[in-house]
C-alpha cells in the first residue's frame, strides 16, 4: 500500500505576514490557503453527557454540534417514548443507538427494524417513518442529519399528531435557555405576548 505523503505549504503562505493580508487583496495559492484556514477555525470538539433536569417520562434533544450542512443531536426518550409519523423534507439523516432499544416503524406501522446499541438505520430525505423506545432503558438516539438548505420544511407530520410529544426539552440550542428553565421562559414571553 502506498504511503500518503504529507501537503507541503509553501512558506509564502503560511507565514505570519500572508495572515495580516486583508482578504480581498489576496490572490491564487495564498487566497485558497487563507479560505481554508478560514474554515479549520470553525472545528467543534463537542461531547454528550445526559443533562440531570430532564425530568422523569419527558423527552429531550441535546445538540451536539451544527454545520453549514450538518448537525447532530442526541435524542433522549424516556420508557415507552415514542415520536409521530413524519418526514424530513429538507435532509437525508441516521439514527445510532448509544443506548437502549429503539423500534423503526415505517408510514404503514410495519416494523423496518430493532436496533440496540451500535446499531441504527439511515433515512433518506421526504422518507416517512415513527420510531419507539422499547426495553426498560432509557434510549439515548445519536442523529445525524445533512440539510438540503432549500427553503425545505425541516418536519412534516403524517396524518394524526400527538400534541405532547412537542412537548421537548432543548439543550444547547443557541439562543434559548436550556431544558425546563428554557420551557419556563418560553411559556413567559407566550403569556406576556397574549395578555
Amino acid at each position: 500500500m502506498a504511503s500518503v505523503q504529507p501537503i507541503e505549504i509553501p512558506n509564502e503562505l503560511t507565514d505570519e505576514s500572508t495572515l495580516n493580508i486583508p482578504r480581498e487583496e489576496l490572490r491564487g495559492a495564498a487566497k485558497k490557503e487563507a479560505f481554508f484556514r478560514e474554515k479549520e477555525e470553525k472545528f467543534t470538539p463537542f461531547s454528550f453527557k445526559r443533562p440531570d433536569d430532564v425530568p422523569e417520562g419527558r423527552r429531550a434533544h441535546v445538540r451536539l454540534c451544527k454545520g453549514s450542512l450538518v448537525r447532530g443531536t442526541v435524542q433522549i426518550l424516556p420508557s415507552g417514548g415514542d415520536t409521530n409519523v413524519h418526514c424530513h423534507p429538507d435532509a437525508d439523516g441516521f439514527w445510532f443507538v448509544i443506548k437502549g432499544q429503539v423500534e423503526w416503524k415505517n408510514v404503514d406501522g410495519e416494523t423496518i427494524g430493532v436496533f440496540g446499541p451500535g446499531e441504527g438505520i439511515m433515512v433518506p430525505r421526504y422518507a416517512r417513518y415513527s420510531f419507539n423506545q422499547t426495553g426498560d432503558e432509557e434510549l439515548h438516539l445519536l442523529q445525524v442529519v445533512a440539510s438540503a438548505n432549500d427553503g425545505s420544511k425541516r418536519r412534516v407530520g403524517i396524518g394524526q399528531q400527538n400534541k405532547s410529544l412537542f412537548k421537548t426539552l432543548h439543550y444547547n440550542y443557541p439562543g434559548e435557555p436550556d431544558g425546563v428553565a428554557g420551557e419556563k421562559a418560553r411559556a413567559k414571553e407566550a403569556a406576556k405576548k397574549a395578555g
